[in-house]
């Protein structure tokens, strides 16, 4: 009987920039419209302006994901980086952010998709079982990650951490290492790619043109990316507040696809 392959053997030495490469791998699996995340149950208030017929087309459509990536890059990205950059300010950026979110149906869907998205990151990076071999990754910051997740985990189910969603991908991006650069633009792009998915699910547009204008809006996020890259959390404010007020009624809905 032959002798087992060594998989190291099979698939060649180690190539330069491996590791970089890894981790855009990992970029990708966030961006994946299959990483259960939880942000495909909500709309971000869309439901509720197609009901109030402040949505009912491709164009209102254009106009309601301009006016929510600018206040999704105000409001919510610099906890974002905030967090990101100083990860041991998690829990106060939590309570913060908290008080910021004073619609009671934003704030409820921030911390389901929090909740979320840190189950699913808990399970998903916990550890590379199956890795090549030892000398691959850094054992000391994989053990680091493993301990936080988990740690995250308990406080979440031990209500001592709201886990709100911007928070806890900023705390979650930091540990996977992913620059902070790259953060706020998968964090928004996430949620022009959900608000899409909404609208196609909603009949405003098919998915063609829902692809369309995620197409067309991709200047816009860029644009947002470099402006909240220089926000601190006291340059947070909400600057749609037609979607924050329509957002709120979303309860009042007597059918509902969405839960916000």
């Amino acid at each position: 009987m032959s002798e087992p392959m060594n998989i190291s053997t099979a698939i060649g030495p180690p190539v330069d920039g491996s590791r970089s490469a890894c981790l855009e791998l990992v970029v990708w699996q966030l961006l994946d419209s299959a990483f259960p995340a939880g942000a495909f149950a909500h709309s971000c208030g869309l439901e509720a302006a197609r009901k109030w017929n402040f949505v009912t087309g491709p164009d209102d459509l254009r106009e309601f994901l301009r006016h929510n990536l600018v206040q999704t890059g105000r409001s919510l990205i610099p906890f974002v980086s905030e967090c990101h950059l100083n990860f041991e300010r998690l829990y106060s950026l939590d309570t913060e952010l908290d008080a910021f979110l004073s619609n009671h149906v934003t704030n409820r869907a921030s911390r389901a998709q929090g909740r979320a998205f840190l189950a699913a990151a808990e399970i998903a990076f916990q550890s590379r079982n199956g890795r090549v071999s030892d000398k691959d990754i850094d054992r000391q910051t994989e053990s680091r990650r493993g301990w936080w997740l988990s740690e995250l985990r308990d406080q979440m189910s031990n209500r001592q951490l709201k886990a709100h969603l911007p928070v806890v991908f900023g705390a979650i991006t930091r540990l996977l290492e992913i620059p902070l650069q790259t953060a706020i633009r998968i964090f928004l792009y996430a949620s022009v790619r959900d608000l899409i998915s909404a609208a196609v699910r909603l009949s405003i547009v098919g998915s063609l043109e829902g692809q369309s204008i995620q197409f067309e809006i991709a200047e816009l996020i860029e644009r947002t990316a470099i402006h909240g890259e220089s926000l601190s959390i006291r340059d947070a404010a909400q600057t749609a507040s037609m979607i924050d007020l329509v957002q709120g009624t979303h309860d009042r809905l007597y059918t509902r696809l969405f839960q916000s």
